[in-house]
C-alpha cells in the first residue's frame, strides 16, 4: 500500500518571496540606525572634549544617505584634521580666529606675534568602537522587527 501525500508549496513560496523585500529593508534600516547612533556618539564626544568653541563642528556632523544601500557621517574637514594633526606651533596674528580663541580660553595668552602649541584632539575612534560593538545587536533587532511586520500582513 502506498500513501500519496500532496503538498502545495504555493503559499510557502509566496511567503518566502515576500521576505526578499522585507529582509533587505530591515537590514537597511538597521544600518541607518547604526549611522544615527554614530552621529549621536560623535556629537557627544565633541561636547565632552570641548571642541564646540564655534559650534560648527557639532552642528555639521551629520548622518546622510549616500546611495540606496549606504550611509555615511559628514563633518567639516577640520574635524578630521583635529583628530589626526601633529603637535605644532601656531603664530598668533591679529584678526585670526586662533588668536581670538587663545584670548578667550587661555589664562595668560601670548600677545599677537607670539606662538602657541596646538595638539591633536582624538575624538573619532572611541565613539566608532563603541558603535561597532553594538552593530550585530541593532541590525538583528531591525531584521527581526521586519520579519514580525511581514508576518502580520
Amino acid at each position: 500500500m502506498v500513501i500519496d501525500i500532496k503538498i502545495d508549496a504555493k503559499n510557502v513560496t509566496q511567503m518566502l518571496q515576500g521576505y526578499q523585500e522585507t529582509l533587505p529593508k530591515g537590514a537597511r534600516r538597521g544600518v541607518w540606525l547604526l549611522t544615527l547612533r554614530m552621529q549621536k556618539e560623535l556629537r557627544k564626544e565633541i561636547r565632552n572634549q570641548g571642541l564646540i568653541w564655534r559650534g560648527k563642528l557639532l552642528k555639521e556632523t551629520r548622518a546622510r544617505k549616500l546611495t540606496k544601500d549606504s550611509y555615511g557621517i559628514f563633518m567639516p574637514l577640520y574635524g578630521k584634521q583635529l583628530d589626526e594633526m601633529r603637535t605644532h606651533a601656531v603664530q598668533l596674528r591679529r584678526g585670526k580666529l586662533i588668536t581670538k580663541w587663545a584670548q578667550d580660553k587661555m589664562p595668560n595668552p601670548p600677545a599677537a606675534g607670539g606662538y602657541i602649541t596646538v595638539r591633536k584632539h582624538p575624538f573619532i575612534d572611541a565613539p566608532f568602537n563603541k558603535v561597532v560593538r553594538q552593530t550585530k545587536k541593532i541590525v538583528e533587532k531591525e531584521i527581526n522587527k521586519a520579519i514580525r511586520r511581514k508576518g502580520k500582513r
